[in-house]
């Protein structure tokens, strides 16, 4: 119980590191980035909300070398925390996909054989065909009643790998510096939310992991809200978009909703279960004392 509550202290401190980074980056995007190249003009303030975010995710790691109890996460998908976030991850990555078929087709224009050799063609077409095994995971999560099955768990494999490949796709994209900053940041969200989605797949299976799981579901949303809240914060200030598209940005807040409901119901189920154990406890050493208090029919003689 008492390494339980640490752990939620823990969290909450790189939570507080993670909002401060946050908005360092949404004041550097705003005021010192040059939008032609993607990069920051004035180097300061967004290495300071790098570092910022560099330790609070180290902190945030620092929880999982904690004892916490494993917990029996709520089997029942009827929740608002489950079944809305699912229909929005969903949805967002059917646009996404929209988007990585369009720059498939426009890298097609030399044929297939020079199709063939572009790397960045080929993670977009494998890219593509997962997002189709995470859609489908998305909607089983919407529509079963069970959190635990076996269809889950392998549907939730094709997504893990979806957000693994898309990473892969930012890195070997043509067009922008391989090394620009929301690329970087946008790798980092979709890495993070792709072994959150492995827990996830743990979950399904009946075999999860309660400090991974929490603390990759953290991590996963502290790093999708350093990318993304940037990125709408640029837009409705000056009306730039520095991210790939609005397909991506969708999926980005998508990610950062889904990771926050699913980890809030985890915390829920934590702080139930170990309210639970006192007083599971005490009727266990009323029921011992109950016994001590029947005599045996030795006692009485024959």
């Amino acid at each position: 119980m008492k390494n339980s509550y640490r752990s939620l202290g823990i969290t909450l401190i790189s939570a507080v590191l993670a909002f401060i980074a946050t908005l360092l980056r949404c004041i550097a995007s705003v005021t010192s980035m040059d939008y032609s190249t993607g990069f920051y003009g004035g180097s300061v303030l967004i290495n300071i909300a790098n570092i910022t975010m560099t330790a609070s995710l180290l902190i945030l790691i620092a929880s999982l070398f904690l004892k916490v109890e494993d917990i029996n996460l709520n089997e029942d998908a009827h929740s608002p925390l489950w079944y809305i976030p699912s229909a929005i991850m969903a949805v967002s990555i059917l646009l996404l996909t929209l988007d990585i078929f369009d720059y498939v087709a426009s890298r097609a224009n030399g044929g297939s054989v020079a199709l063939s050799s572009d790397r960045s063609a080929i993670a977009a077409l494998i890219t593509g065909v997962l997002a189709i095994c995470a859609v489908a995971f998305f909607a089983v999560s919407c529509l079963s009643s069970n959190i635990k099955s076996s269809l889950r768990g392998y549907l939730g494999m094709g997504a893990a790998l979806f957000f693994g490949m898309y990473a892969s796709l930012l890195f070997f994209r043509v067009g922008g510096a391989i090394h620009q900053p929301q690329k970087i940041a946008t790798e980092m969200a979709a890495i993070t939310a792709s072994i959150f989605l492995l827990e996830e797949t743990r979950v399904a299976l009946g075999k999860e992991r309660w400090k991974g799981y929490f603390a990759l579901g953290a991590a996963t949303v502290l790093i999708s809200a350093y990318a993304v809240i940037p990125v709408f914060a640029t837009y409705i200030i000056k009306g730039r978009m520095i991210a790939y598209s609005w397909g991506e940005a969708a999926v980005l807040l998508s990610v950062l909703i889904f990771a926050a409901c699913r980890t809030a119901s985890a915390v829920m189920c934590a702080i139930t279960d170990t309210d639970r154990a006192p007083v599971a406890e005490e009727a266990v050493d009323i029921s011992a004392e109950d016994e001590r208090q029947i005599p045996n029919e030795e006692d009485f003689g024959n």
